[in-house]
């Protein structure tokens, strides 16, 4: 431990710090229903003007039943898309209510934090993994249970190549980091 690193910063997560995790975490199912979104209302627009007014469908054969259902199915894509933006905006906004302004400490050992209310020290063998985005390094002390540490609350890049260098170093292929 001749050369233990010890990387100290103060954090304040916001609301806008959280939806922005929150919305990078689920961005596959927000493509994925976006997708869909997109493909359906083409669809859509040409069977109602092409099929559904036309003589090709028996307005005798058809039943309410069988419409609801395929009107239903392109109708439940915007409404679980906006679940999960409503979610996101309302537990960021949870989330940032209960959030204090923190002293992370990172050293050879693991991550050392200081709040108000409470103090914890975690291991990094305990990090199911630690990714990095554009504007945070997201904690996963769990596969699903992570928080993010904004990179604003670096003092610079300096600091924030240290940071990484020691992330590389503790956790290996856990550490999801860009180049």
């Amino acid at each position: 431990m001749e050369n233990e690193q010890k990387i100290e910063i103060q954090i304040d997560v916001r609301a806008e710090d959280y939806r922005r995790v929150l919305f990078w975490y689920n961005r596959s199912k927000i493509f994925a229903l976006t997708a869909v979104l997109l493909l359906a209302v083409p669809f859509i627009i040409w069977f109602v003007v092409f099929v559904e007014g036309t003589s090709r469908i028996d307005s005798s054969q058809r039943n309410f039943f069988e419409i609801a259902i395929f009107y239903g199915m392109f109708a439940l894509v915007p409404i679980f898309l906006a679940i999960i933006l409503i979610s996101i905006w309302t537990q960021s906004r949870k989330l940032a209510a209960i959030s204090e302004v923190a002293t992370f400490i990172f050293d050879d050992e693991g991550l050392k934090s200081n709040a108000k209310s409470t103090t914890t020290k975690s291991n990094w063998e305990r990090f199911a993994k630690i990714c990095e985005t554009k504007t945070d390094f997201i904690f996963f002390p769990q596969e699903n249970i992570f928080y993010p540490i904004p990179k604003r609350f670096f003092q610079n890049n300096k600091q924030i190549r240290n940071f990484k260098n020691l992330i590389r170093e503790k956790l290996g292929k856990k550490a999801k980091l860009r180049s």
